[in-house]
């Protein structure tokens, strides 16, 4: 973070103003030379994942001339208690980014979201801060519209043990229960792999019984936003994700939704 806030972090176009350096282009997208704006704001794969990460930022919505300024507008525009959630995703985007460059790994968006949300939350735990708790705004459900259903899907992990759950239910424009599916799970990796999980399940519930013309919803905002990007995911859930995209495509009408 401090090289980035001097503007002297070690992109392809800064080392090729200090030495010979043939390849400028960025490795995400391979279409733009490769300096701090581009490769952490402007480019269209790291736009996917802003947008799919926690705090949903748009980065297409303001035009900045340096990093420095938009990271700056960005802390102006979140709450103070989502900076740690930016800086962080600034990082592990950095960290990706050095690991495709070096290692010639796979640039998936979700799979840094998940892994920022691994590191940050065992941050919290070695450093912790008394805080004043703020409760979640609580969100009503609400009955689906008439001749439609209604799929709610939900993951737990507990970070410690390793272990998690998913539930899903569906209800029709009544608000009664016509299935539902709940199940433990082991050697679990991440919050986000139980909430992929979920949706996994609660879209073959769906299959299974014969249902289709359903909105459906999650309380994570990723899942929601890793299931509208056309590009095939190549994170350790990918596999999960990609079978929901597949059972979706095989719904005749859905709406897809995070509350």
């Amino acid at each position: 973070m401090w090289r980035l806030h001097k503007g002297i972090l070690p992109t392809r176009k800064a080392l090729a103003r200090r030495c010979n350096i043939m390849d400028t282009s960025c490795p995400f997208c391979g279409l733009h030379v490769e300096d701090d704006l581009h490769v952490l704001k402007e480019c269209k794969r790291v736009e996917e994942f802003w947008l799919c990460g926690p705090l949903n930022i748009k980065v297409r919505t303001l035009k900045c001339m340096s990093i420095s300024a938009w990271i700056l507008h960005a802390c102006d525009s979140l709450p103070k208690d989502k900076w740690d959630w930016f800086y962080m995703l600034l990082w592990a985007l950095w960290h990706e980014r050095n690991g495709v460059v070096w290692k010639g790994n796979s640039f998936c968006p979700l799979n840094i979201v998940g892994w920022a949300s691994k590191l940050l939350d065992d941050y919290h735990k070695a450093h912790p801060v008394s805080r004043k708790n703020k409760s979640r705004p609580q969100v009503k459900w609400k009955l689906p519209p008439r001749g439609r259903l209604k799929l709610n899907t939900d993951g737990a992990f507990h970070g410690a043990t390793g272990h998690g759950g998913i539930e899903a239910v569906i209800r029709n424009e009544d608000g009664e229960c016509l299935a539902a599916i709940a199940r433990p799970f082991s050697r679990v990796r991440s919050a986000f792999q139980m909430e992929v999980e979920a949706m996994r399940a609660g879209l073959l519930l769906l299959i299974h019984q014969g249902m289709d013309s359903v909105d459906i919803e999650t309380d994570c905002a990723a899942v929601s936003m890793g299931l509208h990007i056309n590009t095939e995911d190549l994170s350790e859930v990918g596999c999960i994700v990609e079978d929901c995209k597949a059972y979706l495509s095989s719904l005749s009408s859905f709406t897809l939704r995070s509350i």
